[in-house]
């Protein structure tokens, strides 16, 4: 069966309801990885972990599918989950301003923003 990645990415965006969330389109970009990064953030530890351990429950409960890879969610502070098409970075607020990793693709087009400042 295929997956339906508008119907995925729809999912996302209702499990994170009502916080800061960016998904960046990747598709037109040469040797990319994946086809789009979401940055989001929480509020504090015990909210990121929250936001992560609804998308995994949730994706695995409406799509079976479980991630390729996972990294950080042993301390909070940013965690990445690897759907193979999407790339999910949840940050604590501080940590996303301390990277910066919204300029790495700043001239990609947004595919979906909201309450997110550039």
């Amino acid at each position: 069966m295929k997956l339906n990645k508008k119907k995925f990415i729809k999912t996302i965006i209702n499990i994170i309801n009502n916080n800061k969330i960016k998904i960046i389109d990747n598709r037109k970009t040469i040797n990319n990885l994946f086809d789009f990064f979401l940055i989001c953030e929480g509020t504090s530890y015990l909210h990121v972990k929250s936001i992560y351990n609804k998308i995994e429950y949730t994706i695995y409960k409406n799509f079976n599918i479980k991630p390729l890879n996972i990294e950080g969610k042993n301390y909070y502070k940013w965690i990445l989950i690897d759907y193979k098409f999407i790339i999910i970075n949840i940050f604590l607020k501080k940590i996303r301003k301390y990277y910066m990793i919204d300029k790495l693709f700043k001239k990609l087009p947004i595919l979906y923003s909201y309450k997110y400042e550039n």
